[in-house]
């Protein structure tokens, strides 16, 4: 008895791993990889298969993230390094670099803070949705009143 199965396409996460831990990745690398996920669905079933299948992708993924992680973490210890080192050695140029950055971040947040309550005026009530402001521009001998 022949039954005819559809082609099985691998699971969306297994195929992000694989790329992820395969830099290399074309149509060959995917036709082995459905290869190996049609075997293990026909042998165990559908469900047990695919959680045998991301198994067996996530050995591979687990060194390729744990690689990718120390490279970033040892990139980052060497940007420190030389920026300690410019630090060091042009000091006037890096005080007014520092300097403008903290008067910069400084100026940043209290116009964050100033807005931010600006916008939380009268939200303290229950119905602060329904509060609206009436502004009147009244022309009284040649001045204008604007309230």
């Amino acid at each position: 008895m022949s039954r005819k199965r559809a082609v099985q396409k691998i699971p969306k996460l297994a195929e992000w791993m694989i790329r992820f831990s395969h830099k290399d990745w074309d149509e060959a690398k995917r036709g082995d990889y459905e290869e190996i996920y049609r075997e293990f669905s026909d042998e165990l079933g559908i469900i047990r298969g695919r959680l045998r299948f991301l198994f067996y992708i996530l050995k591979s993924f687990i060194p390729s993230l744990r690689n990718f992680i120390s490279w970033r973490i040892m990139m980052l210890h060497n940007y420190l390094k030389i920026a300690m080192r410019n630090l060091r050695r042009q000091k006037l140029y890096s005080a007014i670099n520092v300097i403008g950055l903290a008067i910069g971040i400084t100026c940043v947040l209290f116009i964050l803070f100033y807005v931010q309550h600006e916008l939380s005026y009268d939200r303290y009530h229950e119905k602060a949705d329904r509060i609206y402001r009436i502004a009147v521009s009244i022309r009284m001998a040649g001045n204008d009143i604007e309230r």
